[in-house]
């Protein structure tokens, strides 16, 4: 038999035509290399195969040792090729612009991403650290996950499910048809059906990784704290205001891109929206851009957003804190007082549905026990001329918070002015007047609420005093309209609401503050303490039932050109100064106890003289035992007519000397 005998050209020729055959009868794989259909798509075998033997990777079906990431998965993989090929052998060519686009600009040395390539850990609060690119994860990330990836990575196939057909090999279906048509799923996500208006539906971020519906497992609360809770569990599947209003949106892909964000951290979005631009490294958002989620409707009608105020939120907030920051839960740009108001809150805030302390978790137990800020931020930014409200009545102290009375953004006020809410310590508020609402007949007022003045002086149980129970109010007629704040000034350098007796003069044992106008000192001798030489008596002695500041003086400066003598009312208190033959009389005029509320001696100006008072030893019932002075009829700036003797006798001669 003779040996027929070929030359090596014919060999060549042979296994050429049989390695052609290989791959036009394997449609499933020649398919999936060539589509003359995409533009970027098409390739020839020769792009990535070879039939030299010197050129292939001996491990390989005819690949080229040094095509594409091989030699890199090789050093990767103990020198030798990897059984299933890594996805970035395919999508590494960055000149792509749709199809089987580079995976690794997303992923290479970004400063947010999902951990691709990288370590990664999380502390208690879900806050993700990063760690450095590894180079290693991002070669080796194959189809089949047959590749053990190092720890904490996820890989390619945890989120793209690439053997979408169900064959032995990722045969992706064409984009644009079947699963992967725009309406489908032309990323081959996992666990998804269809496209959210083209992005990742929220379904696929919490079935493929983010399913926690408790504490410590994953995704729980997707750690949003603060103005919003992500449950992942049934009705509570959203993410909402700390009030239980839901966002505007709820949509992941909203607020986070998939891969990477090349600036913001948290993976929060910079590439879809134009709202969402980088103002700096640590910014996340503009922020005009807070309502992108968050409603603004009420914060621009009630709140400080109104016309007359227009602020924004980025004059409270700070848009660079993470929304999962627990120790700035409110994401603000000045801490909170952290000196806490003593009046409590309603215990069903423990179980009101609602993220009251801002933590991410409604109606935790701390809720039932928190206390508010004295001043949260209020002070130490706009407010300065204000402080919180406090003091000590009768041995009772107690404060309350500015934001047990007032919103800031305007939501619960309804028609209140001054962001007043409608409902403070669990009580209907109605406030539409300013002022004379503090103090209003149907039990709907500020200052009469039952948690603040609305009890019975010298109960100790509660903060406050009830408004008709302080004889200071019932000698100046306080009823239901008055306005608290004409002696109370919610501005105050220590205390708002505080009794404030020195703004628009001097007053004993107040501080002397610049410009106010100095009263006589036969004043202070009357009303200063005892300790401090005075006869503590009150305004109400001789200004009995008065009608305070009737000529309307606000300010020290207004001294001059508001105040009118007339208007100060004298009239001196029966229980030290009865009635009697001789007065009491002030300038002549009658300022007895028993006149009317409305009828006063009017003021001179500190030039009258008062006559018929017992305190000046010139009641006429008591003359016969207790002999006169020298000057029982005194005038207000004569203080040498007040010194002792002036009143009664003060030697034991008879008679009296």
């Amino acid at each position: 038999m003779n040996r027929v005998r070929m030359s090596s050209r014919t060999v060549w020729t042979i296994l050429c035509a049989g390695v052609a055959a290989w791959f036009a009868c394997s449609s499933s794989g020649y398919a999936e290399h060539f589509d003359n259909t995409v533009s970027d798509l098409s390739s020839f075998c020769y792009d990535c195969h070879t039939l030299n033997a010197q050129l292939a990777d001996n491990n390989t079906s005819f690949i080229v040792a040094a095509t594409r990431t091989l030699p890199t998965m090789r050093s990767k993989n103990g020198g030798i090729a990897p059984a299933t090929f890594g996805c970035t052998f395919c999508h590494n060519d960055p000149t792509r612009n749709s199809n089987m686009k580079t995976a690794f600009g997303p992923f290479d040395g970004r400063p947010s991403q999902h951990p691709v390539d990288r370590s990664w850990s999380k502390d208690s609060f879900n806050n993700v650290t990063l760690g450095p690119n590894a180079y290693t994860g991002i070669f080796m990330s194959d189809w089949d996950n047959s590749w053990a990836r190092p720890a904490d990575q996820i890989g390619c196939v945890d989120c793209h499910d690439a053997n979408a057909n169900g064959g032995a090999y990722p045969n992706h279906p064409a984009p644009g048809t079947g699963s992967r048509a725009a309406g489908g799923n032309p990323f081959m996500l996992r666990n998804t059906a269809a496209m959210d208006n083209g992005h990742a539906p929220n379904a696929f971020c919490l079935a493929t990784c983010h399913a926690g519906t408790a504490p410590g497992t994953s995704g729980w609360k997707m750690g949003h704290y603060g103005w919003g809770s992500f449950d992942n569990a049934g009705t509570l599947a959203t993410l909402k205001e700390h009030d239980g209003a839901p966002l505007k949106s709820s949509k992941c892909t909203d607020c986070h891109e998939t891969h990477s964000a090349g600036v913001k951290p948290d993976l929060m979005g910079e590439g879809k929206q134009s709202a969402w631009t980088v103002g700096n490294t640590n910014a996340y958002f503009n922020p005009a851009a807070c309502t992108q989620c968050h409603a603004d409707t009420t914060f621009l009608a009630a709140g400080h957003g109104k016309a007359g105020i227009s602020l924004n939120c980025g004059n409270c907030h700070e848009p660079s804190a993470s929304h999962r920051e627990q120790g700035n839960p409110k994401r603000l740009n000045t801490p909170e007082s952290s000196f806490q108001a003593s009046l409590a809150l309603p215990p069903s805030l423990g179980s009101n549905g609602i993220d009251d302390n801002f933590d991410g978790v409604i109606d935790d137990p701390a809720e039932a026990t928190m206390r508010l800020s004295g001043e949260s931020m209020c002070s130490a930014t706009c407010h300065s001329d204000i402080k919180m409200h406090q003091g000590d009545i009768d041995g009772t102290s107690g404060s309350a918070s500015c934001l047990h009375c007032h919103d800031p953004h305007g939501k619960g006020v309804g028609g209140n002015v001054k962001m007043v809410r409608q409902s403070v310590m669990g009580r209907p508020i109605t406030y539409v007047t300013s002022g004379t609402d503090l103090y209003r007949p149907d039990n709907t007022s500020i200052c009469d609420n039952p948690s603040c003045h609305a009890k019975r002086l010298g109960d100790t149980s509660t903060p406050g005093t009830v408004l008709g129970d302080v004889q200071e109010h019932k000698d100046v007629n306080v009823s239901y309209g008055t306005n608290c704040a004409t002696c109370h000034s919610h501005w105050s350098s220590a205390s708002s609401f505080a009794p404030v007796c020195n703004s628009c003069h001097t007053y004993p044992n107040q501080p002397f503050l610049s410009g106010t106008h100095v009263l006589r000192g036969v004043h202070d001798k009357h009303v200063a303490l005892d300790n401090t030489g005075g006869y503590a008596f009150a305004c109400s002695t001789c200004h009995y039932k008065y009608s305070h500041n009737q000529s309307g003086v606000l300010t020290a400066t207004d001294w001059d050109s508001r105040f009118q003598a007339a208007n100060v009312n004298i009239k001196f208190n029966g229980t030290w100064n009865p009635k009697n033959a001789n007065g009491p009389l002030y300038a002549g005029a009658a300022a007895d106890n028993t006149l009317a509320d409305n009828v006063y001696a009017p003021g001179v100006g500190g030039t009258g003289a008062c006559a018929g008072l017992t305190c000046h030893g010139n009641n006429a019932a008591i003359a016969a035992s207790w002999p006169a002075g020298s000057t029982t009829t005194p005038s207000w700036n004569t203080a040498s007519s007040g010194a002792c003797g002036t009143c009664h006798k003060v030697l034991a001669n008879d008679p009296p000397a």
